[in-house]
């Protein structure tokens, strides 16, 4: 359905499928750590998945670290409206840049 980019390199950070109950959206997170076997790998992390349905408010918010180093992006529960609204007039996907984190950004 669309896709969350980071308004640096374009890199996509996360995916946004069509659900019954409303949005998935779908992310693989860089760790901290690195694995000793691949050091320069993106092998290590964890997924992250959350559902936005209609009764999420628009300012909820997670933030995403690219991983080519480009950090402090937060997706917001408006973000995945946006992209799926697109997707479903249109029939394409959309992709959509994130914004950076202010000092305001609810988590």
């Amino acid at each position: 359905m669309g896709e969350l980019v980071c308004p640096d390199c374009n890199n996509v950070m996360a995916r946004l499928f069509d659900a019954p109950d409303g949005i998935a959206v779908s992310a693989w997170i860089p760790a901290a750590a690195s694995a000793p076997g691949d050091p320069n790998g993106r092998r290590v992390g964890w997924t992250f998945f959350a559902m936005i349905d209609d009764s999420m408010p628009d300012e909820e918010s997670a933030p995403l670290k690219c991983w080519r180093g480009h950090d402090h992006l937060v997706v917001t529960a408006r973000d995945c409206r946006t992209a799926a609204a697109a997707y479903r007039s249109t029939g394409r996907k959309k992709r959509v840049p994130l914004s950076p984190m202010g000092p305001d950004t609810v988590r």
